[in-house]
């Protein structure tokens, strides 16, 4: 009963993924199906992270044990599918996104930018009492306050990359 019980999540979070892949990627007429795993880890210390096979070269997409299909962790999928993508489109794949990811500062900072203003965008989609502008002051600071040296960046092209990722939501 387990098993299939984790059969039958994994079969859905995989079809809820592709659904927030194709909701989420700017250029989403473009979107193809792309090999990624996700794994359950009961000491994930973060709702979720997004990491790499190395021997597969895919990504791998890690959730707390618990995390399943709900309306309130919509924004964190579409955070950790808005890494796959940036993976899956980064030339030389995951070994090389990680790779740079690890050691540029400034990329590591692009792509959770990026990936902040989706799980904002998706959360401000599903709740009529949400506060857009609080909750992306909140976010703008706590990934100032995680990379200090480019905080003052963060605070001028956050608000900015939000606004152009909204745009793109609300034409569709």
């Amino acid at each position: 009963m387990k098993k299939a019980l984790g059969y039958f999540l994994i079969a859905a979070l995989t079809i809820i993924t592709f659904r927030l892949l194709v909701a989420c990627a700017p250029q989403a007429p473009e979107l193809q199906p792309f090999p990624y795993m996700v794994r359950y880890v009961d000491s994930l210390p973060v709702f979720g992270a997004t990491g790499c096979d190395t021997l597969l070269n895919v990504p791998v997409v890690n959730f707390r044990t618990g995390i399943i299909h709900t309306e309130s962790e919509e924004p964190i999928i579409a955070h950790e599918m808005t890494h796959v993508r940036q993976i899956v489109s980064y030339p030389g794949g995951c070994k090389s996104y990680i790779s740079r990811y690890r050691k540029d500062e400034t990329f590591r900072v692009n792509t959770e930018v990026e990936a902040y203003c989706v799980q904002l965008v998706v959360a401000e989609r599903q709740s009529v009492s949400f506060s857009y502008n609080i909750f992306l002051l909140s976010v703008t600071e706590h990934v100032a306050t995680e990379y200090p040296a480019q905080a003052e960046r963060i605070r001028v092209e956050m608000p900015k990359k939000c606004a152009e990722i909204r745009q793109i939501f609300q034409k569709r």
